[in-house]
Formats: C-alpha cells, structure tokens, sequence
C-alpha cells in the first residue's frame, strides 16, 4: 500500500508542471504577437543602461525590418547599426537568449498584443555597468 501511495504521490508531482515561468509566458506572448500578424508598426523604445543612448527613440518597422529610428529627445535619426533598435521579434530574441543563458530576465507582455513593455535583464550582476532596462511603449500598427 506505501508504494502505491508513493507511486501515485510521484505521478502528481510529475504531472504538476509550473506553467507560468519565463518561457512559458514568452511563448504566450509570442503566441499573441503572431495572432496580430504585424509586419509593420512603430513604437518608442528606451534602454536605460550605460548606453550610448538613453534616449527615448521612435523605431519604424517595415515588413518586419527596422527602417528608420529617430531620437525623440533631439529629433536626429539614429543610426540602424545602433544597438538598440529591434523590431518586436528581436525583443523577443532577447528575453529568450538572456533565459537561456541564465541571465535574470523580468519581463512584462503587453496583455491583448503580447509585445514586450518591460524587460529587466540582468540587473543582479554585480559589475557596476551590467543590466539594462528596456522600455516599449505606444505601439501602432501600419505602415510607418
């Protein structure tokens, strides 16, 4: 009867996987994003981090590819090879690198789109410019 108990005990604890850990709500959120099939759209993006730019900027996107970036502080555009202009996918690919890398990743989806609006990576390493903190906000769908 002990192993019968024992063996239905471990079944349960086997079956009773968290589902709400980091990749699983970044799947679910991609899973939203994908639903909505926006190939174009634009929103403002800022890194606050020992950036070269912590700036507020307005990032296009163009079939899926980032076309154009401007500061919204100075209104100077900025240039592409910058490191911090992604379109919604390439955020995506860095909350699931920093995962799989073992980085502290905390980020927050945006409830209906799925679009990343916060992330939070890596702030617990102790080097003095680690981390960064990334912001999405505004959003639009359509052709830039």
């Amino acid at each position: 009867m002990t192993r019968l108990v024992l063996t239905a005990a471990l079944v349960f604890a086997a079956s009773c996987r968290d589902t709400t850990g980091p990749l699983d709500q970044l799947a679910a959120a991609r899973e939203r994003w994908s639903k909505r099939g926006f190939a174009d759209y634009s929103y403002t993006f800022q890194a606050i981090c020992f950036c070269a730019n912590g700036n507020p900027i307005r990032v296009s996107v163009v079939r899926d590819t980032v076309r154009s970036a401007i500061d919204l502080t100075t209104s100077q555009p900025v240039s592409l090879q910058f490191l911090y202009t992604y379109t919604v996918d390439g955020l995506f690919a860095v909350i699931e690198n920093g995962i799989s890398n073992h980085k502290t990743v905390d980020a927050t989806y945006e409830p209906t789109l799925g679009y990343p609006v916060h992330i939070d990576y890596d702030r617990d390493n102790p080097a003095p410019d680690a981390g960064a903190i990334y912001k999405v906000n505004d959003l639009r769908s359509g052709a830039p």
